[in-house]
């Protein structure tokens, strides 16, 4: 069998699903950093403290809808029961339902408000029991990983625009590989890949093609290809640069001869197959899968024939003088 190789350049990346860079959802003034560069993370493990009196107030508000919402629900049933006995009439009824609608209505709003600075539910409904309006937020990590970049400085004013971490999951990593506008043809997904890392020499990293970009780079005339990469060795580093082998076509029954032995005549290849111990017949050959070492031979020779390697060049200058540059219909093709 015979395997064509594409040879590309690539570039380890994070992965970009598990990677992330991490902000205060609010503002407020970092008040703690828990984690630094390089330290490990658990998802929920907490990152960075801030103090925020937008939080505070979202809490008190939220509070205060709670106690309206409370108020209100005594009300329309205080109002329903008078009603009934003929104490109280259908528009002071009215009255009290249309607050309570109105009180939950902010309620919502209050709870929303606290969701969108990152509580939970579980954390929401704990105020209820603890009348908790402290400023006091916490950044959380959202998976396991590593921090592999700090921006948060204790003091210093924050918001949702302003990155405090950078967190990744360095077990697995993605290289971006970048195929010449020439093999994008041959390029698809799942198709097996190989790569050697430099300053890891010895160590080639095997994937598969997981994606193709759409698009060719304008200015590099490139396309964008990916793979995952397994890394629990912990060996490869975000912006790596490899050299990836892609495996883009493979034919289990292929004629081959040496790469050494093809000689180009002009206009067609060439190659000297040995008819006895001294006579070599010069044979025009169509070739097909180029792999770096051998190449695939489509028409031209036969199984078993033997064909000039070492000193081939040398044939070809002697045997052809008088036809190069004349072209390749001057070589016998031999079939």
């Amino acid at each position: 069998s015979i395997t064509e190789i594409i040879e590309c350049n690539a570039e380890v990346v994070y992965d970009g699903n598990r990677y992330a860079q991490i902000s205060a959802q609010l503002p407020g003034i970092v008040a703690e950093v828990h984690k630094d560069f390089g330290d490990t993370i658990e998802p929920g493990e907490a990152l960075v403290t801030i103090m925020s009196t937008h939080l505070g107030a979202a809490k008190a508000s939220y509070l205060q809808a709670t106690t309206s919402v409370s108020f209100w629900e005594l009300n329309q049933a205080r109002e329903t029961s008078l009603l009934d006995r003929g104490v109280s009439t259908e528009k002071d009824l009215f009255e009290a339902e249309v607050r309570l609608a109105e009180s939950r209505i902010s309620l919502s709003e209050a709870e929303q408000a606290l969701l969108s600075f990152g509580l939970t539910m579980k954390q929401i409904e704990e105020l209820n029991r603890s009348d908790d309006t402290s400023a006091r937020y916490v950044v959380k990590a959202p998976f396991s990983g590593i921090v592999v970049d700090r921006f948060a400085t204790i003091g210093e004013a924050c918001d949702s625009s302003k990155p405090l971490f950078a967190v990744a999951d360095v077990s697995r990593m993605w290289a971006l590989i970048d195929v010449p506008e020439s093999n994008l043809r041959h390029i698809q997904v799942g198709q097996p890949v190989v790569f050697r890392v430099e300053g890891l020499p010895g160590e080639p990293v095997a994937g598969h093609i997981t994606w193709v970009s759409s698009q060719l780079n304008p200015q590099t005339r490139t396309l964008q290809a990916r793979a995952n990469l397994d890394n629990t060795r912990g060996l490869l580093r975000a912006h790596m640069f490899a050299q990836a082998s892609i495996s883009v076509r493979d034919r289990q029954r292929s004629l081959v001869v040496p790469e050494a032995s093809v000689q180009w005549e002009g206009c067609c290849n060439v190659v000297f197959v040995k008819t006895s111990e001294t006579v070599y017949e010069p044979r025009k050959v169509h070739l097909g899968i180029a792999t770096g070492t051998v190449y695939e031979v489509l028409s031209g020779v036969e199984e078993g024939e033997e064909v000039v390697t070492q000193g081939s060049f040398l044939l070809k200058t002697e045997i052809l003088k008088g036809s190069i540059g004349a072209g390749c219909c001057e070589v016998d093709p031999g079939s």
